[in-house]
């Protein structure tokens, strides 16, 4: 099997303006299965932020989220820390 990472996946865009705006800010594990052709089968959030909301735009984003397709499918890691805009100022 290839590691994930090593597909080239990368997410679906986030929605910064909305999470900045809502003080959303935690780390959210995810597994992540990718299939042959590269796209995503399916997300498993394996440790939430304990923000539902925050959660679900994490589980989104990962779901838009593309690999280069090797023939064989792939499942990974991944984790995504939001921070909020308060945080990213200091």
């Amino acid at each position: 099997r290839v590691p994930l990472d090593e597909r080239g996946y990368r997410p679906g865009t986030f929605d910064g303006e909305a999470m900045a705006a809502s003080g959303a800010a935690g780390e959210v594990d995810a597994l992540v299965s990718v299939d042959a052709a590269g796209a995503v089968e399916s997300v498993f959030v394996e440790r939430t932020s304990g923000d539902v909301d925050l959660d679900n735009d994490v589980v989104r984003a990962l779901q838009r989220g593309r690999a280069r397709p090797p023939r064989t499918p792939v499942t990974g890691r991944v984790r995504v820390t939001v921070r909020s805009r308060d945080e990213g100022e200091n």
